[in-house]
């Protein structure tokens, strides 16, 4: 997806492409793109496509058209398979021969499945219907007719010797089915008829070809024999080039040909194979360079990626930022390329404001970090994903072996403070041995006794072991039962009650995402749902370190919320005045109305500090925030502008708001009723278009106006426009300049 960006930018030139980005570059600009060579076979070098989806039936059977398929017995490659399965039903269901089941109460794969099981009376289609082993059980065990001409139509699962290309042809002839869906190149193998320009070769199959015709999408048929006809053939994968190129093909041509016989020799295999370089393939130039959409037209290729699937709404997902809404957008393109349905839909709001957006039915989905999971809770939401990591990647306490336990108590600790999750394991470690402690207190030291590390960054060198989190000791390999790993799960949130139907797609679209462009999947060069996104942009969306996605809540650790919030508490009850006049803060430092507050709170503790110069940190121990983002856990209490102690519920008394309000200026001196009548325009502009006013539906006075553009004009968070300077705080602007050190 990013050389795609940079071949349409002419920050490259040209690229090595599937089908699949094809399809993203006719959608993105198709008229400045073409694809100028293909990689073929050396089998088929000649081919114009790479394969022929095909429908093979016995000759003089009762199929004289695409009706005539109605309870008949199909064999398929597989459950989700291009030519075995995607291929049938986009084409199918184009032709009003295949409907998804109209029973509303079913989740959308099994009202595909139950159509695929009204339309034929027999099949073999193997695969997995569900990720969940309970649900894909279940699914087989109610639609058998879809597995009765399997091999073993219990399991209905690979292997099986009518699964695959050459299985579907063999379910057909050796085991009664009326068509198979394949691909031309296992019929030839496997009735012994020539491959592209290669002589026949001894047939895989007993069959004689002449009791065997292809059927064709207008309900003709043609020998086996002779020239198929295909309902949508998938291009070669090749390569394609920006407008830019256009008249120096032929050159670039030959260059790419001697390269990639080059490329065949290279040591660097894991390189050779990121640039699709095959020993049994071959470049083969085109003639006509040809633009992507019209390469997948041709080859009735674009509706199969188009096709809808069981599908009948999108997923909006809600992001925060502007970096985390470009990588929504490229991963919808991807996902949409790759055939993961329901598609996304991106959505750009501030993190208070997708939760609610999701809690009021304007987004589906939100992704929160475990310092987040409070303002999911706030707004009833529910976690349905959560990412895992490697087994490996988990926090453990290290110590040499000859360590006793009265100096473990009190050990100072090593950790890098700069890592929430190292942070986090660290005050986990102190909460087991005894010591309480808080983020902003908590300190490292290079020479610290005690090592907070990942286990996957452990190098036994014979005098360490682990201290598992009873204060016993273990070996280092024993990482998975003695760890301090202590943070949540970055997680995909959804309302709670949600409709079935539309959560079954939410999990299917996410979990597809991360089977597809997860660490280490087929399509990962293709998109990276983890790790970094844009050069200096970490942990977008998803955290960089993270594999996949999963259902169990345990992708991370067993550390329950309650007991992380606890450990993570703001400010106890506990801390006293002489640590709280020097603790680090936790702020907004891009809200200007948290930083004014936390200048207005460093100058009451009598700490002198300008917008450039005080900082936040993750862990700081004195959190500034808005009273509404506050959950009473009971361990937690305001600080008042005397310092005093107060309740959460009492804030509108302990507070330190510091900003002076958004205002509506005139002239001085200006005709009392011209005066008059502006009070009373704007006056009246906010009693109907306010926050929650009778007619804000027709115009919102507040709030965000286009996606992206915040606070325009007036802010976003304001409900009305009042006479009185109060609005928001009792704060003065003589204060207010001085607290901004604007006078100095």
């Amino acid at each position: 997806m990013e050389c795609l960006n940079l071949v349409n930018k002419r920050k490259a030139d040209f690229m090595a492409v599937d089908p699949e980005d094809m399809y993203v570059a006719y959608k993105m600009n198709n008229q400045d793109f073409a694809v100028f060579s293909e990689i073929r076979t050396l089998e088929e070098p000649q081919a114009e496509f790479r394969y022929e989806g095909i429908m093979l039936v016995r000759k003089g059977s009762p199929i004289a058209s695409l009706n005539d398929l109605q309870g008949k017995k199909s064999c398929h490659t597989g459950y989700g398979r291009t030519v075995g399965y995607k291929v049938p039903i986009t084409k199918l269901r184009k032709h009003g021969i295949f409907k998804l089941d109209s029973d509303p109460t079913l989740p959308a794969v099994e009202r595909e499945l139950k159509g695929l099981s009204n339309l034929f009376s027999q099949s073999c289609l193997v695969g997995t219907y569900s990720p969940n082993d309970e649900i894909n059980r279940s699914l087989k065990k109610k639609y058998p007719n879809l597995c009765a001409l399997c091999e073993d139509p219990a399991k209905c699962d690979y292997p099986d010797k009518y699964s695959g290309y050459e299985g579907a042809i063999r379910c057909l002839v050796e085991n009664g089915g009326d068509v198979a869906f394949t691909k031309v190149i296992f019929v030839n193998k496997y009735f012994g008829l020539p491959v592209g320009n290669n002589p026949a070769a001894p047939a895989t199959g007993t069959a004689n070809p002449d009791d065997y015709e292809y059927l064709c999408e207008d309900g003709s048929r043609r020998p086996v024999t002779g020239r198929a006809c295909s309902w949508a053939q998938r291009p070669w994968q090749g390569y394609m080039a920006n407008g830019d190129l256009r008249g120096r093909y032929a050159k670039l041509q030959e260059v790419l040909k001697e390269a990639y016989e080059a490329g065949k020799t290279y040591s660097n295999t894991d390189l050779a194979k990121r640039m699709l370089v095959k020993k049994d393939n071959v470049v083969v130039s085109k003639d006509d360079p040809v633009l992507p959409g019209e390469h997948l037209t041709r080859a009735q290729y674009k509706d199969v990626i188009a096709r809808p699937g069981p599908y009948e709404h999108t997923t909006r997902f809600c992001v925060s930022d502007t970096i985390a809404l470009r990588k929504c957008e490229v991963m919808r393109k991807a996902a949409f390329s790759r055939y993961i349905r329901p598609q996304f839909q991106c959505l750009l709001k501030s993190v208070e404001e997708c939760a609610e957006a999701v809690q009021k039915d304007e987004a589906d989905v939100v992704v929160f970090r475990s310092e987040e999971y409070e303002i999911a809770r706030k707004h009833n939401l529910g976690a349905v994903l959560y990412e895992s990591l490697e087994a490996n990647d988990v926090f453990v306490a290290v110590v040499n072996k000859d360590i006793k336990m009265d100096l473990l108590k009190k050990a100072t600790l090593n950790f890098n403070s700069n890592d929430p999750r190292a942070v986090n394991a660290a005050l986990f470690f102190n909460e087991k041995r005894g010591i309480k402690s808080c983020p902003g207190d908590i300190s490292s030291t290079d020479n610290g006794l005690v090592k907070i590390v990942r286990a996957k960054d452990l190098k036994d060198d014979g005098d360490q072991e682990l201290i598992c989190q009873d204060l016993s000791r273990k070996s280092l390999q024993d990482y998975k039962d003695c760890n301090f790993e202590a943070t949540l799960p970055t997680a995909v949130f959804v309302r709670n009650a949600l409709d079935s139907n539309i959560l079954d797609g939410i999990i299917h679209s996410f979990s597809e995402a991360s089977e597809d462009f997860g660490k280490n999947a087929p399509t990962e060069d293709v998109f990276e749902l983890f790790g970094e996104f844009e050069p200096g942009f970490k942990n977008v969306i998803f955290s960089d370190d993270a594999v996949k996605l999963v259902t169990s809540s345990n992708a991370i650790s067993t550390f329950d919320e309650t007991h992380y919030n606890k450990l993570r508490s703001v400010v106890n009850k506990d801390i006293k005045m002489d640590l709280l006049k020097k603790a680090t803060l936790n702020f907004n430092s891009n809200d200007p109305r948290a930083v004014n507050a936390a200048l207005f709170f460093n100058e009451k503790r009598g700490i002198k500090s300008c917008p450039g110069d005080i900082s936040s940190t993750d862990n700081g121990l004195v959190k500034i925030v808005k009273a509404k983002d506050l959950k009473d856990d009971g361990d937690q209490e305001l600080i008042c502008q005397d310092l005093s102690r107060k309740s959460l519920q009492d804030y509108k008394d302990c507070n330190f708001e510091a900003t002076l309000p958004t205002a509506v200026f005139v002239r001085n001196a200006l005709d009392s009723n011209i005066l008059d009548g502006i009070i009373h325009s704007f006056s009246e502009a906010s009693e109907d278009f306010g926050k929650n006013a009778p007619t804000e539906d027709v115009f919102e006075l507040f709030g965000e106006f286009e996606p992206g553009f915040k606070n325009v004009i007036f802010s976003d968070d304001a409900v009305k426009l009042v006479t009185s300077s109060n609005a928001i705080s009792t704060f003065d602007e003589t204060h207010y300049n001085k607290l901004r050190c604007i006078s100095e």
